[in-house]
């Protein structure tokens, strides 16, 4: 589209059409378009699907063709949202019941590299993402918000 002698193309549409991921950062208002990672760990690429591939609205079949079967989920029903837990590469015989919240202490001690938690709608639609990996003796934290907004942290 041109507007005013500038040419506007739908950037989105266009880098996935050529098989890379795309993310807008709201805190640096900076779209990064990304080919996926090679010859990476587990939690690399999980983190990378999820930052780069999956944004609100996008349905549960989309989302188990990219990171595969939940870890534990709960479907939404009167009293609580549906929501799947993906545990990324735990330890042998990680237990964490808990829906509700993030694994910190996991985290902490190695017992867990990556939790994501996927919230949907009632129409069974990505709601909000939170994405919590260790990389580098940190914690990193990523959210996807309903609104579409992105926040990172380190977490301490």
């Amino acid at each position: 589209m041109n507007y005013n002698g500038h040419a506007y193309v739908p950037v989105r549409f266009v880098a996935e059409s050529l098989g890379l991921g795309i993310r807008y950062a709201d805190k640096d208002n900076v779209i990064s378009i990304m080919n996926e990672p090679t010859n990476v760990d587990e939690v690399t690429k999980k983190v990378w699907l999820v930052q780069y591939w999956i944004t609100n609205g996008v349905d549960r079949n989309y989302v188990k063709g990219l990171l595969g079967e939940p870890s534990v989920e709960r479907t939404n029903d009167d009293s609580q949202q549906g929501v799947w837990r993906y545990d990324i590469s735990p330890i042998q015989g990680y237990k964490y019941e808990d829906l509700n919240k993030i694994d910190v202490k996991g985290l902490e001690q190695g017992e867990i590299k990556a939790q994501i938690f996927i919230h949907w709608s009632n129409e069974g639609k990505v709601e909000r993402i939170a994405l919590w990996y260790t990389k580098d003796k940190w914690i990193h934290v990523s959210y996807l918000y309903e609104d579409g907004s992105t926040t990172d942290a380190i977490y301490e």
